[in-house]
C-alpha cells in the first residue's frame, strides 16, 4: 500500500495518550488502524441507512428455491455436522495418545 504524509493537528494530551497506548514510533500505525475502523463503520452506517435493500432474492436463486427458513436450517445443520466431526476427531486423537 502506498502512503502519503498527512500533517494533522491534535491536542497534546491526545497525542500523549496515543503514544502511551501505541508505543514508541507506532503513532502512525495506530492512527491508521483507527481511521480504517472508523471509515468501515461510517460506510456500514451509510449502507444500513440506504432504503434500497442489499439482499435481493433474485441474487440468490438457490435460497429462494428452498425458502429462507429451510436454507437457514440446512446451514445450521452443516455447521453442527462439522462441529461433531471435529469433536469426534479430537476424541479419537486423545484416545490414541493416552498410554
Amino acid at each position: 500500500m502506498r502512503h502519503t504524509r498527512a500533517i494533522i493537528e491534535i491536542p497534546k494530551d491526545l497525542a500523549t495518550e496515543v503514544d502511551r497506548i501505541a508505543g514508541p514510533g507506532n503513532r502512525s500505525k495506530f492512527v491508521t488502524e483507527l481511521l480504517n475502523r472508523e471509515l468501515r463503520r461510517v460506510r456500514l452506517l451509510e449502507i444500513l441507512g440506504d432504503p434500497e435493500p442489499i439482499w435481493k432474492a433474485s441474487d440468490h436463486p438457490d435460497i429462494a428455491a428452498i425458502g429462507e427458513v429451510e436454507w437457514v436450517r440446512q446451514l445450521r445443520q452443516e455447521g453442527e455436522t462439522r462441529f461433531q466431526k471435529l469433536v469426534a476427531g479430537r476424541d479419537n486423537e486423545n484416545k490414541r495418545s493416552k498410554p
